[in-house]
This record gives C-alpha cells, sequence and structure tokens, in this order.
C-alpha cells in the first residue's frame, strides 16, 4: 500500500492511523501468547506535552549534542563546522502536505519557536513548544528523553546499538549531560531469525509479522522457544519446512518436564512457558493433525478421519475430540492454508504402469506391503513394517538397505507420483482401508494380469 492507501486501509479498521492497525495487531498477538505489558504510546506523549521540556532542552543544547554524536570525528572539517551550525535535533510535520520531509532552519529560545521548509510542497511553516508543536525528537535523542521521563531502569540492546558508538552509548552520554539523568543498564540480545534471513526485520515485510508464528505456533510453544534459547544467542524458526519437528521437539520436552527425570531447569521453562496459556488436553502429533486435513478436505473430517482410523480412542464423538486437540488443530488449519500448495497430491488411482515397471522382487515387496498393511492400525506398527519387510526379501545388510530404500521411493511414486512425500506410517493410519487398496493395486490386480 502507498500512503494514501495505507491510511485509508487503517480508517476502514477503525484505527486512526495505519501505525497504529499495525501496532493493534502486535497487541493482539502478544495478549495470544499470554503477555499483557502496559502500553506507553509515544504519539499520545508527544501530543499531551510531556516531552515539551525534552525538546527545549535539546534545541538549547543543540551543538552539544552535535558533538556527543560526532566525538569521534573531532577536529571538525569546514563542511562538518557548518553543518554544526544548522543542526537541530527534532523533525517536524509539514501544516499543509502532513508529511515529515522537512527540515528545520531555526529555532528561537524567548518564543520557543520552531521554523521550518518543507521538502515536498515548499511550505514554510513555525511551531512553537507547548502550544502547536507536531514532530518529535530524532532518534537516540528521543531514547534518552524515554529513560529520562520514564525512570527506565533496564533496556536490552541489539549488537549494533551497544558498539563503542552505537545508539546506547550516544543516548547514555545524551541522559546524562544534556537531560540530568541517568543511564539503564543493559544486555545484549541477539536476534530471531528464518530460513534465508537472520534477522525478523521490516524489510522482510510478511514474513516478519507476529501472526506469522501466533497462527500457526501454539502459545506455549512460542514462549518455550524462547525461554530455551539465551537472548544472546541467536536463533532460526522454520515453521515452513520444519513445524512439525518444532512441535515433535516441544512434545517431547513437555513429556519430559512433567516427568520424575526433568531437572529444575526444564520444570521452570515449562511453567513458564505453560502459565497463563490455554493448552489442549490431548496432544496430537502436527504432521498427523495436517495430513488428516488434508486428505479429508475440512475440518469435520479431519476429526471423523483421526477417529476411524483409531488415532485416538479415547473419545466417543467427533465433537469431544475436537475440543481437546481445539488448539493445535486450528494452527494446523491455517499452516494447511498458507503453506499446504508444498503438500503432495494423492493419486486417485492405482499407477499400473508405474507398478509394471518395476523389477519382479519390488512388486512381491509392494505387494506383501498391501496384503500386511490391512490388519494394523497403530502408527507405530505399521512403520515398523515399513522398515522389516524389506530385510526379509534381502540377504545382507546391503541389499536390506538398498531395497528399504528403493521401496519407500516405489511406494510415493505409487501414491504421489514422486520419490518424495509425507510420513508414510503416518498417511497409512490414516488412509481408509479401501483407499489403501486401491492405491496399492490390491483391487486391480485380481482383475489383470501382472507377472
Amino acid at each position: 500500500l502507498n500512503g494514501k492507501e495505507a491510511i485509508g486501509h487503517a480508517r476502514n479498521l477503525c484505527d486512526n492511523s495505519y501505525g497504529e492497525h499495525i501496532m493493534r495487531d502486535f497487541e493482539y498477538n502478544l495478549a495470544k501468547c499470554g503477555i499483557t505489558p502496559e502500553y506507553d504510546y509515544q504519539a499520545n506523549t508527544y501530543r499531551n506535552g510531556t516531552y515539551n521540556t525534552y525538546i527545549e532542552k535539546a534545541l538549547k543544547n543543540r551543538k552539544e549534542i552535535f558533538d556527543i554524536f560526532n566525538e569521534h570525528k573531532l577536529p571538525y572539517t569546514p563542511e562538518l563546522e557548518q553543518k554544526r551550525e544548522v543542526y537541530f535535533p527534532v523533525e517536524v510535520y509539514c501544516h499543509n502536505c502532513r508529511r515529515d520531509h522537512t527540515t528545520v532552519t531555526a529555532f528561537n529560545e524567548k518564543e520557543k519557536s520552531i521554523n521550518y521548509v518543507c521538502a515536498d510542497c515548499g511550505n514554510k511553516g513555525l511551531y512553537t513548544i507547548g502550544k502547536d508543536f507536531c514532530g518529535k525528537l530524532m532518534w537516540k535523542v528521543n531514547w534518552s528523553a524515554r529513560w529520562h521521563d520514564s525512570n527506565v531502569a533496564f533496556e536490552s540492546s541489539g549488537e549494533n546499538q551497544l558498539t563503542e558508538t552505537g545508539s546506547y552509548a550516544v543516548s547514555s552520554r545524551i541522559v546524562k549531560e544534556i537531560f540530568g539523568g541517568s543511564v539503564p543498564f543493559s544486555l545484549l540480545y541477539r536476534f530471531i531469525g528464518v530460513p534465508g534471513a537472520a534477522k525478523l526485520s521490516r524489510a522482510l515485510k510478511e514474513r516478519a509479522l507476529a501472526t506469522r508464528f501466533t497462527d500457526v505456533l501454539e502459545p506455549a510453544l512460542i514462549r518455550w522457544l524462547l525461554l530455551k534459547n539465551a537472548p544472546n544467542k541467536p536463533f532460526s524458526v522454520d515453521i515452513e519446512e520444519n513445524i512439525a519437528r518444532l512441535y515433535h521437539e516441544w512434545d517431547v520436552f513437555c513429556q519430559k518436564a512433567t516427568g520424575t527425570d526433568a531437572t529444575q531447569t526444564e520444570r521452570r521453562i515449562y511453567e513458564i512457558a505453560v502459565k497463563g496459556v490455554k493448552q489442549d488436553s490431548l496432544k496430537i502429533p502436527f504432521g498427523k493433525l495436517v495430513m488428516a486435513l488434508t486428505y479429508s478436505k475440512d475440518v469435520n473430517g479431519a476429526l471423523a478421519l483421526l477417529q476411524k482410523a483409531g488415532a485416538v480412542k479415547t473419545h466417543n464423538t467427533a465433537e469431544e475430540l475436537g475440543e481437546c486437540i481445539k488448539i493445535r488443530l486450528e494452527c494446523a488449519r491455517c499452516w494447511l492454508f498458507k503453506y499446504g500448495h508444498k503438500m503432495q497430491s494423492l493419486n486417485l488411482q492405482f499407477n499400473g504402469a508405474f507398478y509394471n515397471s518395476l523389477d519382479r522382487q519390488n512388486r512381491q515387496l509392494i505387494d506383501s506391503f498391501a496384503e500386511k498393511v490391512e490388519n494394523l492400525g497403530s502408527e507405530d506398527e505399521i512403520s515398523a513394517l515399513l522398515y522389516d519387510l524389506p530385510k526379509t526379501f534381502a540377504t545382507n545388510t546391503a541389499e536390506a538397505q538398498k531395497l528399504t530404500k528403493d521401496f519407500f521411493s516405489n511406494l510415493y511414486m505409487l501414491l504421489f507420483g514422486t520419490t518424495k512425500g509425507p510420513k508414510l506410517a503416518t498417511l497409512f493410519s490414516l488412509l481408509p482401508p479401501e483407499t489403501g487398496k486401491t492405491l496399492l493395486g490390491t483391487q486391480a490386480k485380481h482383475g489383470e494380469n501382472y507377472e
């Protein structure tokens, strides 16, 4: 969206500005994670005049602030000396076009007035501090004013901010030397990344939005990711390709943390992760939920499929099951909607041409699997069959390894037309027996001549 479209879009959503719209979305997603801080909106703070004394003091001491910024450039060149004379540490909005492409040209200490010229429309205007000022202090000066006004005692900082000439060092001098305040304690934090980008930032656009994570990850899982990684250690979150693994690691951690072998640290991390957020009473593997949704096409169908396949045996109705897995099921549904285009489509009928292209041993292996899998219900039993069956057709370890690799590849070709796909044990535990028979050719082979 361009500027005007963004403002219009925000107004349609009942927010006063596009910035407020984004902030409201961020607050909503923090609340979903059980985090409800007290918010201090800087726009309101400026409008109600809280920072007027800081603005006036910064303008009176503008040359001293310039020197703090540029101390490492001493002695100044004539060009820097000239910049020092026309330096004003404030940004204002144009009365005419309401943009901030302005340059402050003068400050009258007695009148507390600020003159400016707009680069966009050419307007020349004047603001008076305490009367109609519309603008803000520049970064670092603004940070210092916030520290002093809010009595900030601690604020963590990024790696660049904590360098010798970074924002924290510069703002620390300004808060002490200009505003007469104290410097808050700070600790280094590093960034959370996603595949292909080590840092979540505005440049990533929708890939950096909070909803990207809160839509597909349970609140407690998000908190656990933040708790188990030290703030000064960067880490990456892959919700597109490895989300099933994330959920698996979380489920394993929960089982351990609530057991007798957990360490004190693990118990504490678990307690903080789950405090104040809703959790499902039943944990079903994320990949299984995605697969059930994929092949049943809707939530009700997925619940019925899970029940019919014996994935859950403790609930009498699909509605009861749905209540026990509501949060994770919704995350799986959202993930499938956003990233499900990467899921392979299951074939609708038996791929006889591919089956006939296989040698006799590989065809017999598929036939034996089709016969035995009908009598198995659990995912663990099917997984054991998938890995153990090829060994019975082999005479040595090397042959067994090759047969196993070819067996999996051949099954994927029969089911999806590709050599890779979702976890086969999960898939066969969910597929209705009739569908499995069709895709493995059990029914077709009775009526055709296969060698």
